[in-house]
């Protein structure tokens, strides 16, 4: 229930088992939420291959240009110290801060306005400008004290709002009546405050003797039959039952229990500011457990709207943002891993029993549903449902449809009965209309993030729902944005937080003379702009990465550096032998499509005499390094190789070929690598220790793939938008890829969805970070490769994504789904896989 006083103004008012997954996750290589190293700077590339590091995995070593020097750790038993800019910036957050807190104190200690509101508007937008230098300052303050103030600032902004009479809502007299009619052993859903059988409950505190804006005189009708008890009395529309779901009645009847005698309002208010602080450290625990930078807690933490709705107005909203704080990134973690792990079914149920205690205690959160049912939707279904019956039971009990309380009433009364509470839509469309249209646009919201969402990330689905759903109500009362600024932190979108502004915009334009609904419309329509705009400049933003990751892919050139002339040793074209990598033979090396050959020099040669050769070139490290698995495939390599964009090196796995294709690759220009050990993955896996570029893609040599096509899985990885990308195959002539096969790739990605991994196709041609790829440390050696490297990579929260690419019939015959012996082996190793992964 919500109730504002008309005389009163506005608050112008990588070994991680447990965090992402069931599955033990590699200790190497864990990725953020946005695929950044943990502990790294933001823009921080990845480590350079040492030449230590490239002689144990048996690859080339490539002199690096501008390569900065790692940094070296402190001496044990130092302690870090701070620098001078990290000093100046955490002093300066620190002032921003304290200026907050000031503002908020001076908005709640001053009297009712008497004429003007803009004191009170001065006061809050100060308070608004003060958080954002303070969070936009906190960017350079390191994570430690970065997380100090977070907390002591949220709590003296929540303390100094409490430290004042409520403003602006009387809503908390409602709990604090509600927790005294449980004590004393009466349902609170049963009579309306001013009902007879309560007015033995009645003090000084909430029913003063002299008058107040609700006040019940002689003769009113009892809804529940009889005639009510006259007087006037503090708690907002006594002639109604309570519109508080039963979560938030046992949270009022917690905080009676623990408040003095005559304490009045104040419990709640500090109450309030105790779940607001316990909000903070969820969202603090859980940005960590994610892999995020936990300072994006300070947005929840300082908004001045959080402090002054919690703790001055003490609205239970709080209570629904903690549980939903906390409930989301349990099932994110948990839905980053396989559903049969015990660990993830466990993280699903305890964060749909929070989830459930969410709704339980202010509806709104049910808003969530959507972005989480993708994942095991009917465990975490049924956890909400019976959560939110076992609550609620008790009171249907005793008191049946009482318990609906005054929700039909308070939606009458707030115009969407009739159409006129959508404020924007009402805009365009007449007040008859406006009900339906914003029912088929939420209703249309929530179906996009059922089908489309990720389960992986349900705070961009849920915040998607919970914005839409604001710009349709127009609530009136600000403190309805509070769950979604617990979204906002959890999403990283700030420009979401103009929903949060949007009331206080409004009570800007009303003492210009607008009335309340055209104030309204223009602080929702304020939001609205600024969402689509950022919006539209981050869609920019990304196009414009894809479009230089294209261009540096296609420009990118070796550059010439002058190599000592050879004598006494043997160099035929780009051949070598003798070197090894990773127990795997090199028998050549260059730089395919580049159109530059590169040199080495067998381990047994020895150098006499060197002359300059200013002509010679030696190749750049790769833009990205294609790793080619090979087994008699001399009839495609040529179509292969040439079509390589620039910038991209093959890589030829020679995995027992008796055609000569290691020697046709040698000179095409390829490096060769020899795997004796026969298996798919122990191909890849050879390839990818070979590989020295930043990013690696895998690629069949057998003609069905275009290389051309590359740079569609490799873009989005060197753009940074995501960790692994998948090519999904698309047949583009006959028998291009066998029924038989087909089938049996689809019940594969059909259990890798319900796995949590939104793909249709484990294509062969992916892309990946070379770093991130090895720390997945995947084990099998065989067919199960692809399969164990997505599950591997889901496990460790990484981004996963899909396009489309050209699938055509392959040249010469298929060593695995061209033969049944091959095709039962290739299922026997994914079903081994998916068992070993499942079961851990």
């Amino acid at each position: 229930m919500s109730s504002a006083r008309s005389t009163a103004p506005g608050p112008a008012g990588p070994q991680r088992t447990g965090a992402h997954t069931g599955i033990p996750a590699p200790r190497a290589g864990r990725k953020s939420d946005q695929g950044q190293a943990i502990g790294a700077p933001s823009g921080t590339p990845e480590r350079a291959r040492t030449p230590a590091r490239a002689a144990e995995s048996g690859a080339q070593s490539v002199p690096t240009a501008q390569t900065a020097p790692l940094p070296q750790p402190a001496p044990p038993g130092t302690r870090p110290v701070l620098d001078r800019t990290a000093l100046l910036h955490t002093a300066a957050v620190a002032v921003a801060v304290a200026a907050l807190v000031v503002c908020l104190a001076e908005r709640v200690h001053l009297p009712p306005a008497r004429g003007s509101v803009w004191p009170t508007n001065l006061l809050f937008g100060a308070a608004w400008l003060a958080f954002a230098a303070a969070v936009y300052l906190l960017r350079k303050v390191p994570p430690r004290a970065a997380v100090a103030l977070i907390l002591l600032g949220g709590l003296a902004a929540a303390i100094a709002c409490a430290s004042a009479p409520e403003r602006t809502s009387d809503d908390l007299y409602r709990y604090v009546w509600d927790g005294r009619v449980q004590a004393a052993g009466i349902d609170p859903y049963d009579y309306v405050p001013a009902a007879p059988q309560l007015a033995a409950l009645r003090d000084p505190s909430l029913w003063p003797a002299g008058q107040t804006h609700w006040c019940v005189g002689p003769g009113a009708v009892d809804p529940d039959g009889g005639r009510l008890v006259p007087g006037c009395s503090l708690i907002n529309r006594p002639a109604v039952h309570t519109i508080y779901p039963p979560v938030a009645q046992s949270y009022f009847l917690a905080v009676h229990a623990l408040s003095p005698p005559g304490s009045r309002y104040k419990p709640i208010q500090l109450a309030g500011v105790a779940l607001a602080l316990a909000t903070t450290i969820a969202l603090l625990l859980g940005l960590r457990a994610l892999g995020r930078d936990p300072r994006g807690a300070a947005v929840w933490a300082w908004c001045p709207l959080v402090a002054f709705e919690t703790g001055n107005g003490a609205h239970v909203d709080v209570l629904a943002a903690f549980l939903t704080a906390a409930a989301l990134p349990l099932l994110a973690i948990a839905a980053r891993g396989a559903p049969e792990g015990r660990s993830a079914t466990r993280r699903h149920l305890l964060g749909a029993l929070l989830l459930g205690l969410a709704v339980g205690a202010k509806l709104t959160p049910a808003m969530a549903l959507p972005a989480v049912l993708r994942r095991r939707p009917v465990l975490i279904a049924a956890a909400v449902a019976g959560t939110c019956a076992a609550v609620y039971l008790p009171h249907v009990i005793a008191v049946g449809g009482k318990v609906i309380g005054f929700i039909p009433g308070y939606l009458h009364e707030q115009g969407y009965a009739g159409g006129g509470g959508f404020m924007l839509l009402s805009t365009v469309l007449p007040d008859a209309w406006s009900g339906a249209v914003a029912a088929l646009i939420t209703g249309a919201a929530g179906l996009a993030v059922l089908l489309r969402g990720d389960p992986r990330r349900p705070w961009r689905g849920t915040l998607a729902i919970a914005g839409v759903t604001m710009f349709v109500s127009t609530p009136v009362f600000q403190w309805y944005a509070i769950l979604l600024v617990v979204l906002v932190v959890l999403d990283g979108r700030l420009e979401w937080l103009a929903l949060a502004l949007a009331v206080f915009v409004s009570q800007i334009a009303q003492p210009l003379g607008l009335d309340l609904v055209d104030s309204l419309r223009i602080g929702y329509g304020f939001a609205l702009l600024v969402v689509l705009g950022a919006t539209a400049a981050r869609t920019r933003r990304r196009r414009r990465a894809r479009v230089e990751a294209a261009i540096a892919s296609s420009l990118a050139a070796a550059p010439a550096v002058a190599l000592p002339a050879l004598s006494g040793s043997a160099v035929s074209g780009s051949a070598v032998s003798g070197s090894a990598v990773s127990g795997s033979a090199v028998s050549g090396a260059g730089v395919s499509g580049s159109g530059v050959a590169a040199h080495a020099i067998s381990e047994s040669s020895s150098i006499l005499s060197p002359t300059p050769s200013p002509t010679v070139r030696e190749p750049a490290v790769p833009l990205v390094d294609v790793v080619l698995p090979c087994l008699n495939e001399e009839g495609a390599l040529p179509f292969v190789l040439g079509r390589l964009p620039e910038g991209y090196r093959a890589i030829v796995v020679d995995n027992g070929s008796t055609d000569g294709s290691a020697r046709l690759a040698a000179e095409l220009g390829a490096l060769v690598v020899t795997e004796q050990r026969r298996g798919f993955g122990a191909a890849c896996h050879a390839g990818l220790s070979a590989a020295s570029a930043p990013a690696v893609c895998f690629c069949d040599c057998d003609g069905s793939l275009d290389p051309r096509q590359l740079p569609r899985v490799a873009g989005p990885v060197l753009a940074g938008e995501s960790d692994l990308v998948l090519g999904r195959r698309r047949p583009v002539g006959a028998g291009a890829w066998p029924p038989h096969a087909r089938f049996a790739n689809q019940v594969l990605a059909f259990r890798l969805r319900r796995a949590g991994v939104q793909v249709r196709d484990l294509g062969p041609m992916r892309a990946a970070r070379r770093e991130a790829l090895l720390g997945l440390a995947v084990a099998d050696r065989r067919s199960g490769y692809p399969l164990e490297t997505v599950l591997a990579a889901a496990r460790a929260g990484w981004r996963i994504d899909e396009t489309v690419v050209d699938y055509a019939p392959r040249t010469g015959k298929s060593k695995v789904t061209g033969t049944l012996t091959g095709t039962l082996q290739a299922v026997r190793d994914m079903n081994r896989v998916w068992r070993e992964a499942t079961s851990r």
